[in-house]
Parts: C-alpha cells; sequence; structure tokens
C-alpha cells in the first residue's frame, strides 16, 4: 500500500474528514484531495504535520504493516482491519493469559489472530 493510501486508511479509520485533518494540520482541504488522489507530492513538511495530526510518528506511518498479535502488549493502540474489512482503531487488553483488541468506541472485542494488524504505538503504560 502506497502512502496516499496510507493517509486516508488511518484518517478513515480515525473517523477524520479530510476537512478534519485540514484543520489539525493546517494543509487546504484541496490540496489533501490531491495528496490523497495522487494528484500532488507529499512534501516532508506536510508529512509530518499530517503524522502528528493522526496521532503517528513518522516511522509508524511507514512502518507496522507486518506487525503480528505476539509484538503487542496491554494498553497498545492498534489500527487493525477486522475480519468484514473494516480498518479501525483498537486498544490491547489482557485477561486471563489472553489478548484481545477492544474498539475504541462501540463494537466487541476481537482476537487479534483474526485481525490484520496495520499499526501498534506502545504508550509506555506499566500498570502501576
Amino acid at each position: 500500500m502506497g502512502y496516499r493510501n496510507r493517509i486516508k486508511q488511518i484518517r478513515v479509520a480515525l473517523d477524520m474528514s479530510q476537512k478534519d485533518l485540514s484543520h489539525a494540520t493546517g494543509i487546504n482541504q484541496s490540496q489533501l484531495s490531491l495528496i490523497e488522489s495522487g494528484q500532488r507530492d507529499l512534501r516532508v513538511s506536510q508529512l509530518l504535520l499530517i503524522c502528528h495530526a493522526l496521532g503517528l510518528t513518522p516511522a509508524q506511518f511507514f512502518a507496522g504493516i507486518d506487525t503480528c498479535a505476539a509484538d503487542m502488549t496491554a494498553h497498545d493502540l492498534v489500527l487493525a482491519e477486522t475480519p468484514d474489512g473494516v480498518v479501525r482503531p483498537f486498544t490491547v487488553a489482557v485477561a486471563r493469559g489472553r489478548t484481545f483488541l477492544l474498539p475504541l468506541g462501540e463494537g466487541d472485542p476481537i482476537d487479534p489472530n483474526d485481525a490484520r494488524i496495520i499499526s501498534v504505538t506502545t504508550l509506555g503504560f506499566d500498570g502501576e
């Protein structure tokens, strides 16, 4: 997947419109549309603004496609594609030795092995 699709995929998963992303980054909405559609190149400065608005580092933005469930710990934030093809954000919960993805918002927990993990963000929370 190219970075243009990744911008849109993450933005949609976070329930952000182009207008929302425009406000968060200061990048004109028409420019964002052109970037996502491949009609305009993305400058590094714009990438940094977009990553910040999406809550990701540039490394997290470009990495994570091959992340597996074994790499996750409790309280991590996960962007994953559910078995029904919907990309959405989750938090990781561990109970009785089992790991679950809890959707941010409404929905039932899912087994991370049933989802395609796109990215994992570790918050550094140690539970104490």
